[in-house]
């Protein structure tokens, strides 16, 4: 697959996750002493994916980092309807001697999740549905997940799917591992209270995802408060946020469209599983139409990709050229976006805003924003740390 394909790829499986953010209550972490490191690879779509190792057998796989999932899971053979997997060993679930069915009646098969449920045979199932009626599904089960260089293993309930016809899945990862705050996440199972990443940009180049701990973040760091949600409390990665500038100039936008609400709307949510940020619609169309005028040099073409609606004919020597935008956490603490995390390239020679509107009352802080940026997460103290140019 080419980089236009991708790249639009990847925009269109940005549009189709969005309406599945899961909601559950939050539980509490515990915490280890030690700190563990794990493989992180960037996609050339712009995905992260994990390296683990599956099993007492040690099948190596690679899952896609998602901050807004909740739930483990990952392909499982004999399959019925599976995406192709590039270059990634195929979990046999029959041929594990770790592998453990749950049944409908374990504590383990907690059925007010909204993606689990219960099958005719009694077994603990999940069913994860997106906006395009691509699904993933199986059932829920025990398997054995560990780190390449043995520092940790753990016994982790996760989704075994075995029907998983999605488009957008393009094979470079066998499923996906959830990090939100949650019961079923990746976090909480292995009890990691700190997590830290780096959103790397380059093509299939290597970084880590540190566990338990991560290391000391640069004086000029910027740590941002998680906000706690009135329906959900802490298990989505809300942030403060006070706005959004153009050269400088903050866009009039009233400060309660960045702060949720009492009845659970707006809100700033930082969710690595979407590529691109998103505001509610009219805030998107008075932050687009600044940038249009303010780019003076540079005519918009007449087109649209994805929900990109304001593109340039231009090369990236010239990205310098285009108007400066920043996002402020507070009056403060305020990350100033390198022009290549605020135009994509699309195709080859244009660059569109890397901006869309959302039909929704809520803003999502996406990767592609974050780009050479660490993230460093501590739950206990419900902040995250912002290091730019830190991977």
């Amino acid at each position: 697959m080419d980089y236009e394909s991708y790249a639009l790829t990847s925009l269109a499986r940005d549009e189709e996750r969005l309406k599945h953010l899961t909601i559950l209550p939050s539980v509490g972490l515990g915490q280890s002493p030690s700190s563990v490191v794990v493989p992180l690879f960037a996609e050339s779509n712009g995905e992260h994916v994990v390296v683990l190792r599956i099993g007492e057998e040690k099948i190596q796989t690679q899952l896609l980092l998602d901050t807004g999932s909740s739930i483990i899971w990952w392909q499982c053979y004999p399959c019925e309807k599976c995406y192709n997997q590039k270059n990634i060993p195929k979990y046999n679930r029959m041929r594990s001697r770790s592998f453990e069915s749950i049944r409908c009646s374990s504590n383990k098969c907690d059925q007010s999740h909204p993606d689990i449920s219960c099958s005719p045979q009694g077994r603990c199932f999940y069913r994860i549905k997106y906006l395009d009626n691509d699904t993933t599904s199986g059932v829920l089960a025990i398997e054995e997940l560990s780190s390449l260089d043995g520092r940790f293993s753990y016994k982790v309930i996760f989704g075994c799917g075995t029907h998983n016809p999605g488009k957008y899945f393009l094979g470079v990862y066998a499923g996906i591992l959830g990090f939100q705050n949650l019961k079923y996440s990746f976090p909480t199972q292995i009890r990691a209270a700190k997590f830290s990443f780096c959103l790397i940009t380059q093509t299939e180049m290597s970084t880590a995802l540190y566990l338990y701990d991560f290391p000391t973040p640069h004086d000029k760091s910027i740590v941002v408060s998680l906000q706690r949600h009135p329906f959900y409390d802490f298990s989505f990665y809300y942030v403060e946020f006070k706005g959004i500038s153009i050269h400088g100039e903050m866009l009039e936008v009233s400060p309660d469209k960045w702060e949720i609400n009492s009845d659970g709307s707006y809100g700033v949510l930082l969710d690595t599983g979407t590529r691109i940020t998103r505001f509610p619609r009219e805030i998107y169309t008075q932050f687009r139409d600044k940038f249009v005028d303010e780019t003076e040099d540079f005519v918009p073409l007449r087109v649209s990709y994805w929900g990109l609606d304001a593109c340039y004919k231009t090369n990236i020597y010239y990205l310098n050229y285009f108007p400066e935008v920043s996002l402020h956490f507070t009056d403060e603490k305020v990350l100033h976006l390198d022009p290549r995390q605020v135009l994509y390239e699309v195709q080859t020679g244009v660059y569109c805003l890397a901006f869309a509107p959302l039909d929704r009352s809520l803003t999502m802080l996406g990767s592609y924003q974050l780009g050479r940026t660490r993230l460093s997460f501590n739950l206990a103290e419900h902040t995250v740390t912002f290091s730019s140019n830190d991977c």
